[in-house]
């Protein structure tokens, strides 16, 4: 299930937008929700998307500035659409995953909706866990950590009992900016709040052991994240 917000002041636009991808979700048989504003001041910072269409051009707050309050607290995926295409230059500032036209809206909402549903499912990973196969949101991930025979993933909204080892994991969930911080603990840096000389305190105020033999090389390898993503 994707969960999805479509924020724009024009009510025919954002039912237009909508409608696009009730279509596009209903051929390729995807399940999801949406959100819809009409009000941009209406939308509810920190709430979970895994993707939101904004418009640029709004009252009160623009889709720029509420885009870069989106990413200060909870990060996703932005998709600027709006009827002027001089904003397509300016938006990059803010890193959007892309740009539609209203003015091409059908034909530009299926080649970025497909963009988009390639690179969601290539995020999720699939799992073996108590309740049977699953697949986990990787981008979701706060840590994981080992406990007596079980490895266990603590995502946003669930939390993961598998058998998988520390080890097997960090293998497969490196290159998402997962890292090990001691024997037993790996964290996803982009949920870090800040680091201690000896803890590791992430965004849901979990405070975490940063091993001492590790602590070199992972200082090392944040401080070339936070370079990768200013």
């Amino acid at each position: 299930m994707f969960h999805f917000a479509i924020i724009d002041d024009n009510l025919h636009d954002l039912n237009l937008i909508n409608n696009a991808l009730k279509d596009h979700c209903h051929y390729h048989h995807i399940k999801y929700d949406v959100d819809l504003y009409n009000n941009p001041c209406d939308f509810i910072l920190g709430k979970h998307y895994d993707a939101i269409f904004l418009d640029i051009v709004m009252p009160n707050i623009n889709g720029m500035q509420l885009a870069t309050k989106i990413n200060s607290t909870c990060p996703t995926k932005i998709i600027f659409i709006t009827n002027h295409d001089n904003y397509v230059n300016i938006v990059f500032n803010v890193r959007p995953f892309h740009f539609i036209r209203k003015s091409q809206l059908k034909i530009e909402m299926i080649k970025v909706l497909t963009l988009l549903f390639k690179q969601l499912n290539k995020e999720r990973i699939r799992l073996k866990t108590k309740r049977g196969i699953e697949n986990v949101i990787i981008d979701d991930i706060y840590y994981i950590e080992k406990k007596d025979t079980l490895t266990i993933i603590y995502t946003r909204d669930h939390q993961y009992d598998i058998w998988e080892t520390i080890s097997s994991l960090y293998d497969k969930l490196k290159p998402y900016h997962i890292e090990k911080i001691n024997q037993s603990t790996l964290i996803n840096m982009k949920y870090i709040q800040n680091i201690n000389n000896k803890t590791i305190i992430l965004k849901n105020n979990i405070d975490l052991n940063l091993s001492v033999r590790m602590k070199t090389s992972f200082l090392n390898n944040y401080e070339e994240y936070l370079l990768r993503n200013l």
